[in-house]
């Protein structure tokens, strides 16, 4: 038998030493806790919310990058573009600084 322990707040709890686990309950809330990292266990359907909330902001950090990486495309083929440009006027003002002899 393991002995029921109240703390000042009025939490209940039972310490199990086999899984290093207090087995908690405040009012209507029944929870798992874990002294050593001094956290309550998330439940099922808040292990569920935890992970759709991680998807979805991996989705949007993707989504980012996706969009990031297309606007740097985007600037390296405008860069190009006027690195050619840029290729043209001189050759153009070149030759017209120096004209073909007759």
């Amino acid at each position: 038998p393991q002995p029921v322990v109240e703390s000042l707040d009025g939490t209940v709890f039972l310490r199990s030493e086999t899984l290093g686990l207090d087995f908690r309950v405040k009012g209507e809330e029944r929870y798992f806790f874990d002294p050593a990292a001094g956290r309550r266990l998330l439940n099922l359907s808040e292990q569920d919310a935890a992970r759709r909330d991680a998807e979805t902001q991996a989705e949007a950090a993707e989504t980012r990058a996706e969009r990031e990486a297309a606007a740097r495309r985007e600037a390296e083929t405008r860069a190009d573009v006027a690195e050619t440009r840029i290729a043209e006027l001189e050759a153009l003002l070149r030759e017209r600084r120096n004209p073909p002899g007759p």
